[in-house]
């Protein structure tokens, strides 16, 4: 078993779950255990995507990709008779 001071010590390394989990000679899921146990905080990920913040341009994309739906596809997405439909991924409408 791997000590607390170097798990916590390789933890903040740039290496991914899976090269971690290999050096520490577990697998992931072991790791994310050893994590809760050792009660280490969550791993930095890669640098952030940058995101367009700009909410005109996000409001655009959704629009050109309803305006592709046919009819039928429109009503099995959208729920209720609310002023702004609901958007529903179709795996939630499959089940019932």
């Amino acid at each position: 078993m791997i000590t607390r001071e170097r798990l916590t010590e390789l933890w903040f390394t740039d290496k991914t779950n899976a090269e971690l989990a290999a050096l520490v000679g577990c697998g992931k899921y072991k790791l994310w255990k050893l994590k809760r146990q050792y009660r280490l905080p969550d791993r930095p990920r890669g640098t952030p995507v940058e995101v367009d913040p700009d909410e005109a341009t996000i409001a655009a994309r959704c629009l050109e990709v309803q305006a592709r739906w046919t009819p039928a596809e429109r009503a099995r997405r959208t729920v209720g008779g609310a002023s702004r439909p609901v958007t529903v991924p179709i795996c939630r409408l499959a089940v019932h």
